[in-house]
């Protein structure tokens, strides 16, 4: 049986706690002074730092923490089990939530309370949403149909030198032909299912991501 418990408190204006003790999730979401914390601490200390929070007090906690001053954007994913903070130069960090009805409730909070931010929300177009998958096959397909011929000419009696580094793409491609057609049949035939199902998968419910980016 799944227990999911997620409790929440609200204590005054910029302040909001979350636990969960569901499994995969951040243990601890919580934003206090215009900072967002989570964390994943141990079972027996959950509660304690549960409650701290709830009367403000973020001392100790060894908690990983994005102050407003170095935030850049809240992001919500629908067809992801989390929230992506963006901040700093390249950095980002991942409040991981199955539940989507808490998942909904954090990041809306989150869009409603931080200052000096504005609000974007894109839905993507079937194609847009499978693209990727898209690309992926189609490598994968070049990587089959050049690795195959070489597999078979080399069967066949045909010898093939690589000029240059052995790590180019041909290298590579050629060190693939040499596993032999079967083993080439066995690598790239599922990749190839995969990545046309994760296609069809992604068009049938086209992507839509939430967006809350704070203005400097």
């Amino acid at each position: 049986m799944r227990i999911i418990v997620f409790l929440n408190k609200i204590i005054g204006k910029y302040m909001n706690v979350w636990k969960s003790i569901e499994k995969g999730d951040s243990k601890i979401i919580a934003y206090l002074n215009n900072t967002i914390y989570k964390g994943n601490p141990k079972e027996s200390e959950l509660e304690s730092i549960f409650r701290k929070l709830k009367t403000g007090d973020t001392q100790n906690l060894n908690l990983f923490e994005i102050n407003q001053s170095v935030l850049k954007e809240v992001r919500l994913d629908e067809r992801k089990e989390c929230i992506q903070i963006f901040f700093g130069q390249n950095s980002y960090e991942e409040l991981k939530i199955k539940n989507k009805e808490i998942r909904n409730e954090i990041y809306n909070y989150l869009s409603e309370n931080i200052p000096n931010s504005k609000k974007i929300t894109k839905h993507y177009s079937k194609i847009e949403s499978g693209k990727k998958a898209l690309y992926a096959f189609f490598v994968i397909l070049i990587f089959f149909i050049w690795s195959s011929y070489l597999a078979l000419d080399i069967e066949n009696g045909a010898e093939y030198e690589v000029s240059g580094s052995g790590h180019s793409i041909a290298g590579i491609v050629l060190g693939i032909g040499l596993l032999g057609i079967n083993t080439i049949l066995f690598i790239f035939i599922p990749l190839l299912i995969i990545s046309i199902l994760s296609f069809f998968i992604n068009t049938r419910k086209p992507k839509i991501v939430h967006k809350t980016i704070v203005i400097r």
